[in-house]
C-alpha cells in the first residue's frame, strides 16, 4: 500500500495540477472519482492499525473495540457517538491537496471556479453502524468568508 500511496501522491501533487486539465478537461472530477474508487476498494483489504504518510497523504488505519475520536490529521478528526459496537475498522484516506483539483459544488456560475477549502478524506468502515459518525474539518484559507459543502 506504501507503493500505491506513493504513485498517488505523485499524482495529487501541485506539480501534476495541470496535467490533470491537459489529459481529462471537464472529466477530471470523473477521474479523481475513479481514482478514489480505487483507493476504497484497495483499504477494504487492508488489516491491523498502522498509518502512512506521504507529502500529500495520510493513511490511518485502526482496529478497535470502542471508537469515539480519531485525530487524521492536526485539522482533521473523526468522531462515533457511543459506539458500543466491537472490532470497528476504519480507514481513512486524508489528502491534503485534491480539493484544489476538485470542484466544489457552485451554487451560481460566479462560483463556478471555486475550490474545496480542506482536506478530502475518503473514510472506509468494515461494517454499518449503528451510531453517527462526524468528520471535522479545518478551513485552509480562513480569509475565504463562504464556506460551500460538497
Amino acid at each position: 500500500m506504501q507503493n500505491v500511496l506513493k504513485t498517488v501522491d505523485i499524482l495529487v501533487s501541485e506539480q501534476a495540477f495541470d496535467s490533470w486539465s491537459s489529459l481529462f478537461g471537464n472529466s477530471s472530477t470523473s477521474a479523481i472519482s475513479s481514482l478514489l474508487k480505487v483507493l476504497e476498494n484497495l483499504s477494504a483489504s487492508l488489516e491491523g492499525d498502522f498509518s502512512i504518510s506521504t507529502p500529500h497523504i495520510l493513511l490511518n488505519r485502526s482496529c478497535i473495540s470502542t471508537f469515539n475520536l480519531a485525530h487524521l490529521s492536526s485539522s482533521d478528526s473523526i468522531t462515533i457517538t457511543d459506539s458500543n459496537q466491537t472490532n470497528v475498522s476504519i480507514t481513512a484516506v486524508t489528502f491534503s491537496t485534491l480539493g484544489r483539483l476538485m470542484p466544489s459544488q457552485a451554487l451560481s456560475s460566479s462560483q463556478e471556479n471555486s475550490i474545496i477549502n480542506a482536506d478530502v478524506i475518503l473514510v472506509k468502515v468494515n461494517q454499518s453502524l449503528s451510531h453517527e459518525l462526524s468528520v471535522r474539518f479545518k478551513k485552509k484559507d480562513t480569509s475565504r468568508a463562504r464556506t460551500i459543502c460538497v
